[in-house]
């Protein structure tokens, strides 16, 4: 039925399937390409823990060598598992993959020459062959040849770098955060990543607004599978046909959007807030500009709250950019001082720990409710979906 013609679905659920399929297009018409993560067939060799940074070099620890090594930061990239990520941001990882490769200009990567990786990057070449005869005898001898340092699979290696959604291949609620700038790999079938057009009119974090709301994440779960519990399978064929809502681009309002924005901004109570937005067009164009706006507020929100726990936790290290976010938030804080002890300042960071864990609860509800506005869904309808968040 619609775009989802083997999910069945009591009456009740079934009708609000297909009001929300009415009024919307599949992810897949939004996305050039949902990829898998980079695999390695050698994950202990090519996986580092980062230790710490130096001007050209990291310090990692490789489990295979069981020791630390100084490598070249060039060929070390960030990455990402699928327990690293959550609703709208992703947790800091010490994790680094080994890249042999470069990336060429005109698509695609290029395995990095023995004599051009010996001359540039000796100390990771050096950490490379340490192993060979293990990289070489990797899945019964395939990898026996001029090329034997190179990764499992070749498949979206020139990818990583662009800009993307991030979605862990199992979870127990869609969780999707957004790699602006192509800063993060992303590791083997752990996590997918959803590559988007770039000459849409809707905006990437509208559309990352609509896939971390509940009724989203309702229509993944009774089209995906269970798999260990209450975890669900976020494959290809789950996630490219989530239903996002039409948007009427011709009804666009500066006046009505900035006027949402300051009502949010100054407090006004989440009720009135629903009850403004139910006065304007389902499909109206602010509504998407509000959206994409509070989409980029949930990140900064989630970052911060991140931040601040580490921060009480003693999990920060002193001079790292994290520390300094921390502190730049503490300063703000009416009761901030030079001078404070730590233990001041930690209980000025649980209040605000408190105090951003209420915006984000907030801003949660707020985005949900314009959601359900966007498909259309009346208070019963609602209901059914809040309830089924509530028991999963």
């Amino acid at each position: 039925m619609g775009n989802s013609p083997w999910i069945l679905l009591p009456r009740k659920e079934m009708n609000i399937l297909q009001k929300i399929e009415r009024r919307s297009l599949t992810l897949e018409a939004f996305v050039e390409k949902i990829i898998v993560g980079i695999q390695t067939s050698a994950d202990n060799i090519y996986i580092l823990e980062k230790r710490s940074s130096e001007v050209d070099f990291y310090k990692v620890f490789s489990k295979a060598s069981g020791k630390e090594f100084l490598l070249e930061k060039d060929l070390l990239k960030p990455l990402i598992s699928g327990e690293d990520i959550e609703r709208y941001f992703v947790k800091p990882s010490s994790k680094l993959l080994l890249f042999p490769y470069k990336l060429l200009s005109g698509g695609g990567a290029e395995l990095i020459s023995q004599a051009e990786f010996e001359k540039k990057y000796p100390k990771t070449w050096a950490y490379l062959k340490e192993h060979e005869r293990k990289l070489r005898n990797r899945e019964g001898g395939k990898f026996d040849g001029d090329d034997w340092y190179r990764l499992g699979r070749t498949q979206n290696l020139d990818k990583h770098e662009r800009p993307k959604f991030g979605v862990p291949r199992l979870c127990d609620r869609l969780k999707v955060f957004f790699d602006e700038e192509g800063n993060f790999y992303f590791d083997n079938v752990d996590v997918n990543g959803i590559l988007l057009k770039t000459d849409e009119m809707y905006s990437h974090y509208f559309l990352l607004s609509v896939l971390n709301s509940k009724i989203i994440d309702w229509r993944f779960k009774v089209g995906s599978v269970p798999f260990r519990g209450s975890f669900f399978s976020a494959n290809k064929q789950f996630l490219s046909s989530l239903p996002i809502p039409t948007i009427n681009f011709d009804l666009r309002d500066e006046n009505a959007f900035k006027k949402l924005k300051e009502d949010y901004s100054t407090g006004m109570p989440l009720k009135d807030l629903v009850e403004r937005i139910k006065f304007l067009p389902s499909n109206s164009a602010v509504l998407h500009d509000f959206l994409s706006y509070l989409s980029k507020q949930m990140i900064k929100l989630n970052q911060n709250k991140h931040f601040l726990q580490l921060f009480i936790e003693d999990k920060l290290e002193h001079g790292t950019d994290a520390i300094i976010k921390v502190m730049k938030l503490l300063e703000k804080h009416p009761e901030w001082e030079e001078g404070l002890s730590e233990n001041t300042k930690k209980e000025i960071a649980r209040n605000l720990l408190y105090k951003y864990a209420e915006q984000i609860n907030q801003t949660d509800k707020l985005i949900d409710q314009i959601v359900y506005h966007l498909y259309g869904l009346n208070e019963e309808d609602v209901k059914i979906i809040e309830q089924f968040s509530s028991e999963v």
